[in-house]
């Protein structure tokens, strides 16, 4: 079993299983829903709801990455191992959509037949005969064009880490939705680096393990216990290859081995935002930075709605350190039509900033006692 993720439609877990068959070869690909209500009370534990295609013909063979979409379509990868292969279950696929089937049920005509969308060759470069490639996790981000053709959709992110023994492993894919028939089939492949004066990334295998996103922001944590960093995705240049996306550093985290990243997309980051102003104001629904507060640091300067989900240095944020350049904008502005009428920070105007502090930085705040996400709110499901 692996491939897990929760949808945001409904609340419940998934995951994609490989079930032995009676003579110990394998069958077909079952995904599974975990905590729906069967109508079979002793199957309450977990349900089939879709047969999958086997990636070309390898029976036996299961995705290592899943993620929903906010609009609950399930995207799932093949790496490494294998030749490379995206798939994506949507429409009559969705899986909120499925009726499940209980455990004596395994065989039953009833069962959906699932038909996703997938590309293959497209993503050979991924490929083990290709490169040594290790791909961690897999999540899905909406209202991105980042192929700058005016169009904002869903992009597949997928993290991996290239085992060649550069100083420079880690990479992040971007995948355009395969399941938009409108527009070529797109990816992109970049190194991921720290940021100035953010802490380095892991280096050696493991690195990258599991991923989350919360309100389209991605997460990515070290298996070997070193850290969690936001990848920030507002970095990405498509028509530059040699520039890296860069991640920033936000907290501490355990080692682990044989995971999954599973979250609920929609719930309140776990760490301190421009949006919210500290883990605290997360529980009031949010609070974020203000204007005036941004203006009491340098005059004219205002709260950027568009850095909303960005981690800020301290918990609550400190406008008198880093966390103003996060937060706020200076004039002079641009006044592009980009996501909320404000542009992205790489491609904002070089400005000579020459505020005076009143206060010297504060220390970073402690990461480590910073609560949990809050649960998903529980839905029927339908």
């Amino acid at each position: 079993m692996n491939a897990c993720a929760i949808s945001p439609m409904d609340s419940y877990a998934y995951c994609v299983a490989s079930i032995p068959a009676a003579d110990k070869t394998f069958s077909k690909l079952r995904l599974i829903r975990f905590g729906s209500q069967h109508a079979d009370p002793t199957d309450a534990q977990y349900e089939y709801v879709a047969i999958l295609p086997s990636h070309l013909g390898e029976k036996g063979k299961i995705p290592n990455a899943a993620a929903f979409a906010p609009n609950g379509d399930f995207h799932y990868l093949y790496p490494k191992s294998m030749t490379a292969g995206y798939y994506v279950m949507a429409g009559a696929d969705r899986p909120d959509k499925l009726t499940g089937f209980g455990l004596g049920e395994y065989d039953n005509a009833g069962v959906h037949v699932a038909n996703p969308t997938s590309k293959i060759n497209e993503l050979s470069f991924l490929d083990a005969a290709n490169s040594k490639k290790n791909t961690a996790d897999l999540n899905v981000v909406e209202d991105k064009d980042y192929d700058n053709d005016g169009i904002f959709e869903k992009w597949g992110l997928a993290i991996f880490q290239d085992n060649d023994g550069s100083a420079s492993p880690n990479r992040v894919l971007f995948v355009r939705d395969p399941t938009n028939t409108q527009a070529p089939f797109v990816a992109f492949d970049r190194k991921i680096e720290a940021e100035a004066g953010s802490k380095a990334l892991p280096t050696t295998t493991p690195g990258f393990g599991a991923g989350w996103t919360y309100k389209n922001a991605l997460y990515q944590s070290d298996n070997q216990g070193g850290g969690v960093w936001q990848i920030l995705l507002d970095t990405f240049i498509p028509g530059d290859e040699s520039r890296p996306v860069l991640a920033r550093y936000v907290g501490e985290s355990q080692a682990t081995t044989t995971n999954d990243g599973m979250n609920c997309m929609n719930a309140e980051s776990p760490y301190a935002t421009c949006g919210k102003n500290g883990v605290a104001n997360s529980l009031a629904g949010g609070v974020a930075v203000t204007t005036a507060q941004c203006n009491a640091q340098s005059a004219g300067s205002v709260y950027n709605p568009y850095n909303a989900e960005t981690v800020c240095d301290s918990d609550p944020c400190d406008l008198t350190g880093v966390d103003f350049d996060r937060c706020c904008n200076e004039p002079p502005f641009l006044t592009v039509a980009l996501a909320g009428g404000w542009i992205a920070p790489q491609h904002r105007a070089q400005v000579t900033r020459s505020r005076t502090r009143s206060a010297a930085p504060r220390k970073r705040a402690p990461r480590s006692t910073r609560p949990m996400p809050t649960p998903c709110a529980k839905a029927s499901h339908v």
